[in-house]
């Protein structure tokens, strides 16, 4: 698995978003630039980097995806939330165990199972403590109304509520696959999707994206281009 993310994360293209082709844009200031690169610093000491790890702040806060591998469970960048591109690789000796590090940590908004074992994706429906619970899909799509719940739920011993709030709506469409099949470019099946909201949702918002979208060009220009946003 981890040779397969080395690859596809090496594939990705970092520049302007504006331009066809890119899959990653810059982050969003020098202070998250400078948090992003310690934690890549420091993720260099912990274990291994596997990919990435190239970053540049001469012309807006851009940051290479980065992958690193043979962490052990209570390493800060397994604990701590980066906000970046950056991802921590654990071992684990067997199912159980890989329970245990995903449960060992102060949140729990969101996690995402992939296995072709029924049996792994009962029990983890049962006690991976998270509010959403993705099976064989994208960790993506948490929904606004339930999220909430989540997110007031995610620093305390039960986690639960939010999935069983959602889990009417999209247990049957994405949580519950028994089996996984990657798509031809290495992707999830929901990844990179929006299931939610549906055109009548897109058609009400559209006019407050009207009206914040200056204000969203002008922020993503000072991401690319380093300069200041007011």
């Amino acid at each position: 698995m981890l040779d397969r993310v080395v690859q596809l994360t090496s594939e990705l293209a970092v520049a302007d978003p504006a331009k066809a082709g890119t899959n990653v844009g810059p982050v969003i200031d020098q202070a998250a630039f400078d948090k992003i690169t310690g934690y890549i610093e420091i993720g260099k000491e912990e274990g291994k980097l596997a990919a990435g790890g190239g970053a540049d702040d001469s012309k807006g806060y851009f940051i290479h995806p980065t992958v690193i591998a043979d962490l052990e469970p209570n390493a800060r960048i397994m604990q701590e939330e980066i906000f970046g591109p950056v991802v921590a690789f654990a071992k684990a000796a067997d199912f159980d165990e890989a329970l245990e590090i995903a449960n060992n940590t102060a949140y729990g908004l969101t996690g995402a199972v992939i296995s072709n074992n029924r049996a792994h994706l009962e029990q983890a429906r049962e006690d991976f403590h998270v509010g959403n619970l993705y099976f064989n899909r994208g960790c993506t799509a948490a929904i606004v109304a339930a999220s909430r719940s989540a997110a007031s739920t995610c620093r305390v011993p039960t986690r639960k509520p939010a999935a069983l709030i959602i889990s009417s709506s999209i247990c049957r469409q994405n949580l519950y696959r028994s089996r996984f099949k990657l798509w031809s470019d290495g992707r999830l099946p929901g990844s990179g999707r929006s299931r939610l909201g549906g055109r009548p949702r897109i058609r009400q918002v559209r006019p407050k994206v009207q009206q914040v979208r200056p204000k969203v060009q002008e922020r993503i220009e000072s991401c690319v281009n380093g300069t200041p946003f007011t």
